[in-house]
């Protein structure tokens, strides 16, 4: 089974540095662009189904994908919903990092990812990591083996699955590729084995690729 795993489109709140997690916003006219993008590269692949997370962005962002495909439509699962980050959700960086506890979660957050303890409301990583298990799962038992899998989610979600492919521990959660906005990865998923085909790649983006900010705040930190 091919599994093609994309990052949802630009957001008003990326491009203002404040945190989303399970909350929203708007795709901005690059997010919107870059979907179309997806859209444009993957017209000639027949999607056997499509996942999207239930936040309006990742949802957005697969109708975008959608358009044109009168013969599918999407199917909601909560598996592939970004990281929660209970009260941190909805605020700038500078804003999180206003008390001295919550600075230093913030820093284990990017630099020291297995100290981290989320805040009320807030998973940890591994709770990702065990959704995104949790999915892999669900596909191997509703799905054949030559059926193409399209999924819209989100960076830490398609994070986790990496790691849990790649079995890394928490400490090496961060490692390289950062998962871009409107990026595409290729899995190729077996009954007892996942193969990694095309990671992150955006050359399809073109002008409407994006460098997200979200360490800016470590990065001034340094």
């Amino acid at each position: 089974m091919k599994l093609y795993l994309v990052r949802h489109g630009e957001t008003l709140w990326n491009r203002e540095h404040i945190l989303q997690g399970q909350l929203d916003s708007p795709l901005t006219q690059k997010g919107i662009g870059g979907a179309e993008k997806i859209r444009e590269a993957l017209s000639g692949i027949e999607f056997t189904k499509v996942y999207t997370s239930h936040q309006i962005r990742s949802m957005v962002t697969a109708d975008i994908i959608l358009e044109g495909r009168k013969d599918i439509s999407y199917t909601v699962e909560p598996y592939i919903a970004e990281m929660s980050y209970g009260h941190w959700q909805g605020k700038t960086m500078e804003e999180i990092c206003e008390s001295p506890e919550s600075e230093a979660q913030y820093m284990n957050y990017f630099r020291h990812p297995e100290k981290f303890v989320p805040v009320e409301g807030g998973e940890r990583f591994e709770d990702v990591i065990k959704r995104a298990e949790l999915f892999i799962d669900r596909l191997r038992k509703e799905h054949e083996s030559d059926d193409v899998i399209l999924a819209v989610s989100h960076g830490v979600f398609i994070k986790a699955l990496f790691v849990m492919i790649r079995k890394l521990s928490i400490s090496e959660f961060w490692e390289k590729p950062f998962i871009t906005n409107c990026s595409i990865s290729i899995f190729d998923i077996k009954d007892d084995s996942i193969e990694i085909l095309s990671e992150v790649e955006t050359s399809h983006l073109g002008e409407h690729q994006v460098t997200t900010a979200e360490t800016d705040y470590i990065k001034k930190k340094e």
